[in-house]
């Protein structure tokens, strides 16, 4: 009798240790699982904070196209004004002159 509860208390130990082992490998996976997908959640920041980043990126340089090409459109239109302003001062001046010259024509 006493080597049969001998027996049972090694068989019930052993099963105590292989459970403890079982579960503690459950354990080690659960937590491996765990950091792979804070590893993947931590990667996947690091894209949305990039992606984030080189949006901010494009729009400014959107800006600042937009920025310079309506920059170079008012100086274009400036220098064209200060252009037909001299042409239409020359102009002027023509007739001007031609009717200066005509009526001295008329004198004579």
């Amino acid at each position: 009798m006493q080597e049969y509860k001998k027996e049972c208390s090694l068989k019930a130990r052993a099963s105590l240790q292989l459970r403890g082992k079982e579960n503690f490998a459950i354990r080690m996976q659960d937590e491996n699982d765990r950091m792979e997908r804070l590893d993947d959640d931590h990667e996947s920041h690091l894209l949305d904070t990039a992606a984030w980043h080189d949006v901010n990126e494009y729009v400014k340089e959107c800006k600042r196209r937009t920025r310079l090409s309506l920059a170079f459109r008012a100086k274009e239109k400036r220098r064209h004004q200060v252009l037909e302003k001299k042409m239409a001062d020359k102009k002027v001046q023509s007739q001007h002159i031609d009717t200066l010259f005509r009526s001295e024509d008329a004198h004579l």
